[in-house]
């Protein structure tokens, strides 16, 4: 377990940024589960996401050049659930060991940083989507989540990139390496971004939300899965 601390530039007057924000950073050796999913996500491209029609109430922002983000958005890949809004016809990803494996992932760190932190459980949901990235693609400088109700935002990385992930904040920049099998939680108020991707072959991360009750029943569109319930779900030590 990793926690990086996304910090300011020493301050020279007593005005200027000064911040210290804990991340969550640690790598996975299993890279035959990065595999998997890298090639899950490129079947479900193919199978689901190029074919269907958007009917996210979620508008595409002008600003972001992938052409599928807000598709993969109007599922889940932790949990795709129907919802009372889908139109008929619509197909929902099926769940299979791969998600499920995914999930249990993503709930374990989450968890760990949670305890490394001395943070209390809370009940809270999550909502996953792939990146796929081409030649010549990046993702546009954006936040997820600035209000009160904030909390956290994930990012798995599973193929190899020249294009690093960077956080941003009042002209203070952290980049991280796109390597296979990391995963990132960081503060869901920060800014972030990615370089142009470069290489032949497609980058893929995963990101997701996580979000408190309190936002999931505001965004009814979005289909979220319980991800933790300390009244409800075993922590980190449970048996």
């Amino acid at each position: 377990m990793t926690i990086t601390y996304f910090s300011a530039a020493a301050p020279n007057t007593p005005f200027a940024p000064n911040f210290r924000i804990p991340l969550y950073l640690e790598e996975s050796r299993d890279q035959r589960f990065m595999g998997f999913l890298s090639q899950m996500i490129r079947d479900l491209e193919k199978d689901y996401i190029k074919k269907e029609s958007l009917i996210s109430e979620v508008p595409k922002s002008h600003l972001d050049p992938v052409e599928y983000t807000q598709h993969w958005k109007q599922h889940n890949l932790v949990g795709d659930d129907s919802l009372e809004t889908d139109p008929p016809g619509f197909k929902r990803f099926p769940s299979n060991y791969t998600t499920e494996r995914l999930f249990q992932f993503i709930r374990h760190h989450y968890l760990t940083y949670l305890d490394s932190l001395n943070y209390e459980r809370r009940k809270v949901y999550i909502h996953a989507w792939a990146n796929v990235l081409r030649t010549g693609e990046h993702i546009s400088t954006h936040t997820h989540d600035q209000s009160c109700n904030g909390y956290l935002a994930c990012n798995i990385f599973v193929t190899a990139s020249n294009a690093n992930f960077i956080l941003d904040k009042e002209n203070n920049q952290l980049a991280i390496d796109s390597v296979p099998g990391r995963i990132l939680f960081w503060p869901s108020c920060l800014s972030h971004h990615t370089q142009i991707h470069e290489g032949k072959h497609e980058r893929i991360t995963i990101s997701a939300d996580i979000v408190v009750p309190e936002v999931a029943e505001q965004q009814p569109h979005r289909p979220y899965r319980l991800l933790d319930d300390p009244d409800t779900m075993k922590g980190l030590y449970e048996e």
